[in-house]
Formats: structure tokens, sequence, C-alpha cells
């Protein structure tokens, strides 16, 4: 990094500019010059900022129709790299908040905003609810219907995603509570799980049982990952790879997102995986009636969080994300229970 003061027609360094400050131009061409000694590496910084943050530069000026990018990256380097905590998911005996739906659940997702499900019964509703940062569950948006089952559910900065098996998937904006949908893609195959990062949509195929990768804003295919001959069941995106649990499998798939390559393969203990979320460097794997953590780097297990209470054989789904984790379980009623992060330190 090339320090200002050095440069040309660079003020001084003052108490309250520590390595100098640009100077206007008078007209006489003694201003800082645009130059790339002066912005380049500025320039690279916000660069790198969005290749870490998994975001594809669109090319267009960051504003509220074209969606503001680099606030976009910034939201997503906690939870992508682990830069605001070192900590874990902690599931002490009765200390969650829990949300009893009243419909059947179908899936649930989680950002940095809250956690989001929707539902397969006759009066299909899809929700938004905030996280609750251990205040209780709250509905900041009202439930509008699909006219159908939902079946995967994610989101980005600015909509909500959710597929209707062999029909459609639908791009809804967050700010906007009517039932119209502002894209929406053809599709022809059952969906499990979805999730959208860097401008692409990745869809589970179960029909076809692989990954579809689609421009999250054209709906076009960019390309198609084979997931081998299981089923899959549950997909989870964290920078450029792509996580899968396949059915009755015992191992996590990796692929990289940018060559499509099978990449790496890591077992869970020898127990079937219904469920995997990663966020910020720890990969949740819901297996065996158990919640399950791993290290993104080495794979190794920390066993300090392991859940094996509350019924968890019938834990169907995690969704990590906003500093929680939280669990579809659909015993008697459909419940989400949440467990917050423990900040080990900062």
């Amino acid at each position: 990094m090339r320090d200002l003061q050095n440069q040309t027609n660079v003020n001084p360094p003052t108490a309250d500019y520590p390595n100098g400050q640009i100077r206007d131009d008078d007209g006489s061409g003694n201003g800082t010059p645009v130059d790339e000694a002066i912005y380049g590496d500025a320039n690279q910084f916000l660069q790198k900022l969005a290749r870490d943050a998994g975001i594809t530069p669109n090319d267009l000026p960051d504003n509220t129709t074209n969606g503001f990018q680099l606030n976009e990256a910034l939201s997503r380097l906690p939870g992508r790299f682990g830069l605001a905590y070192n900590g874990h998911f902690d599931y002490p005996n009765g200390d969650f908040q829990v949300l009893t739906a009243t419909e059947q659940l179908s899936s649930i997702y989680s950002d940095e905003s809250g956690v989001y499900y929707g539902n397969v019964n006759n009066g299909i509703a899809f929700f938004m609810v905030r996280a609750p940062h251990g205040n209780g569950f709250s509905d900041s948006y009202s439930p509008f219907s699909t006219g159908a089952p939902i079946t995967a559910i994610c989101s980005d900065l600015n909509y909500y995603y959710y597929s209707i098996d062999g029909v459609e998937i639908n791009a809804r904006l967050k700010s906007n509570d009517t039932n119209v949908p502002a894209r929406t893609f053809p599709i022809a195959y059952n969906v499990v799980a979805m999730e959208e990062q860097g401008g692409k949509l990745y869809v589970a195929d179960v029909t076809n049982n692989e990954v579809k990768v689609y421009n999250s804003t054209t709906g076009a295919l960019i390309t198609s990952l084979a997931a081998g001959t299981a089923n899959i069941i549950d997909i989870s995106v964290s920078g450029n790879k792509l996580y899968i649990a396949v059915d009755l499998s015992t191992n996590i798939l990796v692929y990289d997102t940018e060559n499509g390559a099978l990449v790496d393969t890591f077992s869970i203990g020898g127990i079937s995986a219904k469920s995997v979320s990663v966020y910020g460097n720890t990969i949740n794997v819901l297996a065996g009636g158990q919640m399950l953590s791993f290290s993104k780097e080495t794979h190794g297990e920390d066993f300090s969080r392991k859940e094996t209470f509350y019924s968890a054989s019938s834990w169907f789904k995690v969704a990590a994300g906003g500093n929680y984790l939280f669990v579809h379980d659909n015993a008697a009623n459909d419940t989400i229970r949440e467990f917050p992060q423990v900040m080990d330190r900062l």
C-alpha cells in the first residue's frame, strides 16, 4: 500500500490527517493528480472486498435500482470470515427462543436480517421473521400467498427467492408487501434447497440430482453441477465453495463454484446428514439426531457443539446467519428453534 504523504502535490501530514491530505487544484496545476499512484490502492481494495464477499461486480453504479454491492460486500464479511467474532453456537439446555408455526413448514433460511420460512399446507404462506436477539420472534412482514406450496427459500440484499416445484422460481422485492413477484424463472423440476451469492442463484434440482446455477438477475442458466447418484437433500454456499449434503451419505461434498470441480469430501463421523449450513468459519451439519459443527479450514469436529436433546431426531433443517443458528423441528407442532452465537472473543 502506498503512503499518501509520499505522492505528488499532497498536503503534508497533520494531527487530523496523519498520512497527508489530497489537495484541490486552484487552476495552476498544483492539485493532487488523478493517477494510478493516488487511486490504485483504493480501487484494488474495493475489488478485493467484492471478491472476498463472493460478489461479482455488475458494472452498474451502486444505487437503489441497481443494488448497493459494496454495502452488501461489507455486510457479508463478518459471516464469511468470522471477522467480528471467533466463537461457536451454544446449545445450553433450555436456553433458546422457540417459534411455533401454525403451518406445516417446508423450508427455512437465515441471513443477517433474520429467518424466513415457507409452508406446504393448503393455506400457503411465506413469512419473514426478524432475528429475535433474545427478545422473542416478531413478524416484520405480513405473510403473503403464493397459490402453491413453497419448497425452498433464500434471499440476497434486496430480494426473497422462493420455489414452486415443477413450475417456477420467483424473486420478490423485500421492500414490496404485495404478492406480485418482481421476476419469475420457469423450471421443470423439483427443488429441495436454494442459495444466492454474488449474483448467482444456486438451486438444488432433486429431479435431475444436480445443482443448477443461474444468473439471479436474468434467470439465465450458467452451469449445472452433478452430485453423483445419491439424492441431494441440502446445499450451502460460502465463498467459492458449494457444500452439498446427499441422502444417506456420511460425507459432505465440496465443489468449487468457479470451475464445478469436486474439491473435497469430508466425513461427518459415520452418520447420515440431513442438512448443512455454512456460516463464518463453521460448517453446521444436522445428522443422526445431532447438531455437529466443523471448522471450514480443517474439518475438525468441536464436540462441545454437539446437541442431542429436545427430540433432536425430529430436527429437519438447519439455517445459520446473523450470529444465530435456526433449526426446523418437525415434531408434533412445527417449530423453529433459535440458538445464539457464543462470542468467545472479539
